[in-house]
């Protein structure tokens, strides 16, 4: 729905009905100008003097006051004609749209007025003038937006994953969550609203993120916690609404029926449409297809709560963490696996049992939460944070495995990994300030990706690989598991991994004189092979490491 707000909102007492002497009939051609600055308002693009000039002409003339309310309310009645076939095309509903919804711009001409107030010789232009508005409302509500607010800022974060299978979009686990709809195919999942109210959604069930204070439940079984501080948030479905505060109830939204069961304290709810009613603790109510409305007491034990969501995720966590062990216990006995750190035990070991001998050192550093609750990672805070690492190796073809967790970016780069020195074949692996990948070889070969750390994948755990194939004359780039930019690599010396560090970099194999590059993150495994692995072995790897 449109809104009467903007970047700086019109002050109440500037839309108040004004009388004026002189307010001449506004043509077609003002009509349309007119719409155009609505649009811009709308979308935030007035200027400080144009938002002033906007206000002014509000003020000054009642046919441009009730042009605005008209428009806005045209605007309401199209976003619902396109809330329902777009709902319809994502549940492959095969049901013959209202007839209302075959022409958008017959809302423009079903006011009793509107046939007067265009002359006949005009008839055709008004018509124009009419369909090129109803254009404008179509290209509005077609882009990215919300019904409450053209903004894409976050209103919720996924709190907890038990085993979720997404149908679109497939967030990850802790992200935050924009305005928009998500369908869950199987598995539950647990979503923390900003404003304090939590979720528990159980697959399949597909719902809207409207705002931070509002939701639409549109299939699926859901439960809902509202505390004190979140008072006034409000869940819709299509046959019902409910607002509660300090509550906590269930929802189950079926075909045509709607079920609403009050677990605990009192709720506010109303059958759409219609007068809002009371629902007491241990009082459930249906509302079906004909808006027949059942009674009968609530079935809490129907609906996951918070504790059991939080035992079932920890025992799938467990089990997860368990299969991540075996999967590594088979990659260690690879023959090109020249290194391999799990930081299992708060143990800096090469786990790979065909490498003769290799040292590291610990240099800075701290043991800290992997991605599992009971799994160590190394935490990298400091400049000087490091791994020292020594290997008896120059492959040709390599594969190097990091997962790893960014908070945030600063403005410099960070090693992931670094030859020392500064000597042909030396490599270097890092993150850019801006969120990309970048890769460097001594005097051959610099490759660099589109950014990958954004906000969204922040905080997040995430698994890179960078593979050097030295048959193919390629650099391949993966993230997640999934190849993300392949580039030539035609190397002019052997590559030198004798000698190198983990997390960070004072001076550079390339240049001494080069700025510390430091990781400020935390590494969870890491891993080098001496040949390339394909992309079917780097999506198991990612599977098997998914926590």
């Amino acid at each position: 729905m449109l809104k009467v707000v903007g970047p700086a909102a019109a002050p109440a007492a500037a839309l108040a009905p004004v009388t004026s002497p002189a307010d001449p009939e506004l043509t077609e051609r003002g009509k349309l100008e007119f719409i155009e600055r609505i649009l811009a308002f709308q979308d935030g693009a007035l200027s400080d003097s144009g938002l002033r000039g906007f206000e002014q002409e509000l003020c000054g003339s009642t046919q441009k006051r009730k042009l605005f309310l008209d428009f806005q309310v045209q605007s309401q009645r199209i976003r619902e004609v396109l809330r329902r076939q777009a709902a319809r095309r994502r549940s492959g509903e095969l049901e013959s749209p209202r007839p209302e919804d075959d022409n958008l711009t017959a809302f423009f001409l079903s006011s009793p007025e509107a046939p007067s107030q265009v002359p006949p010789r005009n008839r055709t232009l008004g018509l124009t003038v009419l369909g090129v508005m109803a254009g404008c409302l179509l290209v509005l509500f077609l882009r990215p937006i919300t019904q409450n607010s053209i903004s894409r800022a976050p209103v919720a974060f996924l709190a907890q994953n038990l085993e979720a299978q997404w149908i679109s979009p497939t967030p990850r686990a802790r992200a935050s969550l924009q305005p928009g709809w998500f369908a869950l195919k199987s598995g539950s999942l647990s979503i923390e609203f900003f404003c304090g109210a939590r979720l528990i959604v159980e697959g399949p069930a597909e719902f809207e993120l409207i705002s931070a204070e509002r939701l639409f439940c549109r299939s699926g079984r859901f439960s809902v916690t509202i505390p004190s501080p979140a008072h006034g948030f409000r869940i819709e479905t299509p046959r019902l609404a409910a607002v509660a505060e300090n509550a906590i109830f269930g929802i189950y939204v079926r075909n045509d029926v709607t079920e609403l069961h009050s677990i605990q304290g009192t709720l506010r709810w109303q059958k759409l449409p219609g007068p809002l009613q009371s629902l007491r603790q241990g009082e459930a109510v249906a509302v079906g297809a004909v808006n027949h409305v059942s009674h009968f007491g609530t079935r809490p034990l129907e609906f996951l709560s918070e504790p059991e969501l939080t035992d079932k995720a920890a025992q799938a966590s467990n089990r997860s963490l368990k299969a991540w062990r075996e999967s590594g216990a088979q990659l260690n006995d690879d023959p090109a696996l020249l290194l391999r750190f799990d930081f299992e035990n708060h143990l800096l070991k090469n786990r790979a049992r065909h490498v003769v001998s290799s040292d590291a050192t610990l240099v800075g550093c701290e043991w800290t939460r992997g991605r599992w609750p009971s799994k160590d990672a190394l935490e990298f805070n400091r400049i000087g944070d490091r791994v020292r690492l020594t290997l008896a190796s120059s492959p040709k073809s390599m594969t190097l495995i990091a997962w790893i967790k960014i908070d945030s970016l600063i403005a410099t780069n960070r090693t992931l990994f670094a030859s020392a020195g500064f000597r042909p074949g030396a490599i270097s692996w890092e993150i850019k300030p801006d969120g990309s990948i970048f890769f460097e070889s001594h005097h051959s070969v610099r490759a660099q990706t589109a950014v990958i750390f954004t906000p969204a994948r922040l905080a997040q755990w995430t698994q890179l690989a960078l593979v050097l194939n030295n048959e193919t004359n390629e650099i391949i780039h993966y993230v997640d598991g999934i190849a993300l930019e392949r580039r030539p690599f035609i190397p002019r010396a052997p590559i030198q991994i004798s000698d190198a560090t983990l997390g960070n970099q004072t001076g550079s194999a390339f240049n001494s004189n080069r700025s510390s590059s430091s990781l400020m993150g935390r590494l969870d495994e890491f891993a080098i092979f001496s040949r390339a692995l394909s992309d079917a072995e780097l999506e198991q790897s990612y599977l098997h490491g998914l926590p």
